[in-house]
């Protein structure tokens, strides 16, 4: 075999390796639909709110899409506000943006933000309607926006984020709890270790 061919067919392995890394890469990169674990870190998760006295008699149901993440809109409240300096500024979406969830479970932070840059569709929601009470009417269904889950590399901690319809018509009482979950798998069970959130 002439030295020609010999390089040759160096360069086409060096290719064909090239190519075969890359979408090795890109299959365990890649970002698909929510799998079942995310599925019963929400279940976990609402059942946990389901008990909360906001919503004592009432029906949870999680909205079908997942909330994407969105740039804070700087200066937009009003033109006689002082400007935001730069340096102050998010100009993007990535795990620096969120500290909280580094600290609580490392890797988690970075999944979370991959995840959430886009909404996705939530399907097969067995788990959707989680009752408060066995004889919550229809009046007293209350949507929960979820955000995708945000797992580390062990897949033994995770988080979300999520915003919940807590108003109460009864009291004249107009609320929004907007928050954050982070959760600890222990024998394969999913646990919410604590919520941070406000009332709006």
């Amino acid at each position: 075999m002439s030295r020609k061919k010999v390089r040759i067919a160096a360069i086409l392995g060096v290719a064909t390796l090239t190519s075969l890394a890359a979408y090795g890469w890109h299959s365990v990169t890649a970002i698909s639909r929510p799998t079942p674990e995310e599925y019963a870190v929400y279940s976990s998760f609402l059942h946990h709110l389901a008990a909360d006295k906001l919503f004592e008699r009432k029906k949870l149901i999680a909205v079908n899409r997942s909330v994407a993440l969105q740039l804070p809109k700087y200066d937009a409240l009003s033109p006689y506000s002082p400007p935001t300096p730069s340096e102050l500024k998010i100009t993007s979406m990535d795990e620096f943006s969120f500290p909280d969830f580094a600290e609580f479970c490392g890797n988690c932070a970075k999944d979370f933000a991959r995840k959430n840059l886009k909404s996705w569709p939530l399907s097969n929601l067995e788990f959707s309607q989680i009752g408060a009470a066995t004889d919550s009417g229809a009046n007293d269904n209350r949507p929960v926006s979820l955000s995708r889950v945000g797992f580390n590399l062990w897949h033994s901690r995770a988080v979300l984020a999520f915003t919940a319809d807590c108003s109460d018509a009864e009291q004249s009482l107009v609320c929004i709890e907007i928050g954050r979950a982070y959760l600890k798998s222990k024998n394969g069970e999913w646990a919410v270790e604590k919520v941070l959130a406000t009332l709006h």
